[in-house]
């Protein structure tokens, strides 16, 4: 077995997650990275929420590329796309409720606050049911997506994913 730098540099990546992962969990609720953490996902999430209303801005206002492939191909290729938007929106909006069921408003980095507009008796475990779904299925979706678009790289050739990166100009409509 050949061991390179890139070897070296992932297992000592997975070591060290593993590693602050379980200091994190054994150390319990007063561990730094166990208060500090979630504070950055909502963070995280806020800006995501800011990032997803631009792109869609971006979207209404530009007209869309034309799309490549088997006839079979474009309505899905639309129907994943909405989907995903769809889907994030809905991990932002189930995010804010869970964050927000207690009736307090969500912190965002200490900058400034999103007040809660509703509260309720098992809102923060339903919508972190529904948030840990969508969670794993846009992960699944994502992994789907690449595929599609190597796919179309190296198999068909059709410059899908040159275009997608911005690398070749595509047909607007």
């Amino acid at each position: 077995m050949k061991i390179t730098g890139t070897a070296i540099l992932r297992d000592y990546h997975r070591a060290n997650d593993f590693q602050v992962a379980a200091e994190v969990t054994d150390s319990g609720y007063y561990h730094p990275l166990y208060l500090a953490l979630p504070e950055w996902h909502r963070g995280l999430g806020v800006l995501t929420a800011l990032l997803l209303a631009a792109r869609l801005l971006w979207r209404w206002s530009n007209p869309r590329p034309d799309l490549s492939g088997r006839s079979w191909e474009k309505p899905l290729a639309r129907l994943v796309h909405r989907l995903f938007y769809v889907l994030l929106l809905a991990i932002v909006v189930s995010g804010y409720l869970i964050s927000t069921a207690d009736g307090h408003a969500l912190q965002v980095f200490g900058w400034f606050d999103i007040p809660a507009l509703t509260s309720g008796a098992n809102l923060e475990d339903r919508a972190g049911a529904v948030h840990y779904f969508i969670t794993w299925l846009l992960a699944f979706m994502l992994a789907l997506h690449v595929a599609g678009a190597l796919k179309h790289q190296f198999i068909d050739k059709d410059a899908i994913l040159t275009r997608m990166l911005g690398f070749a100009p595509g047909q607007r409509n």
